[in-house]
């Protein structure tokens, strides 16, 4: 499609799989838009499952109401604004989850919160030993000059206190876009470019 003739929406959109597609090919997965979805270019040579992703944390998806991310081989799990600002011209915001479906074969994908914007957790539970459950959470935090700026404070205590819910000794992972807010801080972490590695003797 001429992307002159795309709408704001339209083109967001196609920049957002565009992004997907870097995701994927740099786990050496290839793929290529085909309309509005994403699909996998399979070859002869085919790196192995155990290198490929299996769950995709997306922060600032852009969705609106029910509208889903569709990339083949993955189920989408997302937690889309309900509205949109009078004078926007697309969705923003927006968090989700792509898994891929041989793990939801052998997991009950479930979202267990997606209560505050921004915010979305899964709990993915074996299907063979139910007591196996591991959750994992993505979050997008909007800057502080955006019109949908929220109290950080409050942000971070509703996640805090969700993160607090999971029972003892399940493992989550935490992901997404915080936006930075660490005043003059540096953003990163020092030195982890140059992170020795201990081994043992």
């Amino acid at each position: 499609m001429c992307t002159s003739r795309m709408s704001y929406s339209e083109r967001r959109n196609e920049a957002n799989f565009r992004t997907l597609i870097k995701a994927f090919k740099q786990e050496n997965q290839a793929c290529t838009m085909n309309g509005d979805r994403i699909v996998r270019v399979h070859h002869n040579n085919q790196s192995s499952v155990a290198s490929e992703l299996h769950i995709l944390g997306i922060a600032e998806t852009h969705l609106v109401k029910n509208n889903t991310i569709s990339v083949d081989g993955y189920t989408w799990f997302g937690h889309n604004r309900i509205g949109i600002h009078i004078r926007a011209k697309a969705g923003s915001g927006g968090v989700g989850f792509l898994v891929r479906n041989d793990l939801m074969e052998l997991s009950n994908v479930i979202i267990v919160e997606h209560s505050i914007d921004g915010i979305c957790w899964l709990k993915f539970e074996d299907k063979l030993n139910l007591d196996n459950v591991f959750y994992a959470c993505v979050v997008y935090l909007p800057p502080e000059n955006s019109t949908r700026a929220v109290n950080v404070h409050a942000f971070v205590e509703s996640l805090m206190s969700q993160m607090y819910t999971i029972p003892k000794g399940n493992q989550f992972y935490l992901c997404g876009d915080f936006n930075s807010r660490c005043g003059d801080l540096n953003d990163f972490v020092e030195g982890i470019d140059t992170f020795a590695r201990e081994t043992s003797s």
